[in-house]
């Protein structure tokens, strides 16, 4: 009954080709990566064979690369338009945790994900015009949020049936038209912290969503990024040019609201009708939390979520913002301009209207280390409101700053660290078990 997707499981690691490649390099023979593309190859010659069944139900067409980019793209400040991309060399960027977007890509199209464009030959005109671009191709968030409550019914039929019931509440609605706006967005502050976008295209007929994009060297060196620590030389840079993106909508996030893109945080009652799928996802991670962490933490997020009630309403009143809602070193890097460290974040899809703590403390779970101490959160803490206060003009309560930093880390806990566990249920998360232990830590002390 599960959907072949489900085997991108640990299992896979261990089959080794070693033999046959020994074999094919004594036989001269060149053998082809096993990517997206050979894998389409492979199942289309299989469905006109007859071994596979044609493709069943769905609205979502097949799109090439080259079928894309010949598309009505909206251009922003490249010269010559999107047509030069058309013959670039291209090649598929792997990512750790692109788990929906892998399967979205083999269900639907190889044209699905991340691609590195490159191209070559150019004459002396094109010496004003970027080479080297990403393109980023999105489905709907309707197949996306199909996929989701799939993965979640293969991990446990009870969490598919309430994944399914409340969809629209898992931040990924709208997620396919977010992050075009986002890029198109005339904000200088908001663009100066972005890669460069030079596209975008929103391909109604065919269920296809793009953005061409600045290519970010720094970005490729994921081993580096993923071991930031919270105490680095630069953490002040990410800091400060978060703060400046927080500051843009600060206390004026109700602005927001009008947009067609714009998903908010669920209302009390909403998030309380969704307790049983708190529970749900609570009783599913709680082997995995219990090994990182120790037993107490069931008991701890049993107690959080009895207590929706009380504290979620507080966070909705305290003063909020358009948070990036997935703001961990896997989505940001620093660059250099003028001799200045410069925050350039990315990945926007998830991007909602919360508290700044909640990028704040996430960011921290992922960058926290054992030689830190309490007073380490205290000085981050008071760095980080000292910045917003100064990027948004606007004194903030250190006493409401640091209960707001606490309930950020329940949210996390309930929600996006709970769900990570489905993820590593398919391919293991190496990051997962030290970022647990992370908000142990920093949960205690807040």
């Amino acid at each position: 009954a599960r959907p072949y997707e489900a085997y991108l499981a640990t299992g896979q690691a261990a089959i080794d080709a070693g033999r046959t490649r020994t074999l094919l390099a004594k036989l001269g023979l060149h053998e082809a990566p096993l990517d997206t593309d050979l894998l389409h190859a492979y199942f289309d010659d299989y469905r006109k064979s007859g071994v596979l069944p044609q493709r069943t139900g769905g609205d979502e067409a097949t799109l090439t690369l080259d079928e894309l980019l010949s598309g009505a793209w909206l251009t922003h400040g490249i010269n010559g338009g999107i047509e030069q991309w058309a013959t670039a060399e291209r090649k598929l960027i792997g990512t750790d945790d692109g788990l929906l977007s892998e399967i979205a890509a083999a269900r639907v199209s190889d044209s699905i994900g991340l691609r590195r464009l490159t191209i070559r030959d150019r004459d002396a005109s094109d010496a004003q015009r970027p080479f080297s671009a990403v393109l980023k191709v999105k489905v709907s968030d309707t197949l996306l949020q199909d996929l989701t409550v799939e993965m979640a019914r293969v991990c446990k039929p009870e969490l598919g049936r309430l994944f399914g019931q409340y969809r629209d509440a898992l931040g990924l609605a709208q997620s396919h038209e977010r992050e075009l706006a986002l890029y198109e967005m005339d904000e200088p502050r908001l663009r100066h912290h972005m890669p460069a976008c030079y596209g975008t295209l929103r391909d109604f007929d065919n269920g296809r969503w793009a953005l061409l994009m600045e290519h970010l060297p720094e970005a490729e060196n994921k081993k580096d990024r993923s071991h930031l620590k919270a105490d680095d030389f630069g953490m002040d840079d990410i800091l400060n040019g978060l703060a400046e993106i927080h500051a843009v909508w600060y206390r004026r996030d109700t602005e927001l609201t009008d947009k067609p893109w714009f998903v908010d945080t669920p209302a009390p009652a909403r998030m309380m009708e969704m307790t049983p799928l708190w529970k749900e996802l609570a009783d599913f991670s709680a082997p995995l939390f219990e090994t990182w962490c120790g037993p107490e933490i069931r008991t701890l997020q049993a107690e959080i979520i009895s207590d929706l009630d009380q504290w979620w309403p507080r966070l909705r009143e305290l003063p909020s913002t358009l948070i990036h809602n997935d703001f961990n070193p896997r989505n940001l890097i620093l660059r250099e301009t003028n001799g200045q460290q410069r925050l350039c974040a990315y990945d926007w899809e998830l991007a909602t209207r919360g508290i700044p703590q909640h990028d704040l403390a996430e960011l921290l779970c992922f960058t926290w280390h054992d030689e830190m101490a309490e007073q380490d959160l205290d000085r981050l803490l008071e760095t980080y409101r000292d910045a917003l206060s100064s990027a948004g003009g606007i004194a903030i309560d250190k006493k409401a700053w640091r209960e707001g930093f606490a309930l950020a880390l329940q949210h996390l806990l309930i929600n996006r660290l709970a769900l990570y566990t489905l993820m590593h249920s398919f391919r293991p998360l190496h990051y997962l078990p030290r970022v647990m232990g992370n908000w142990m830590r920093l949960y205690s002390w807040a």
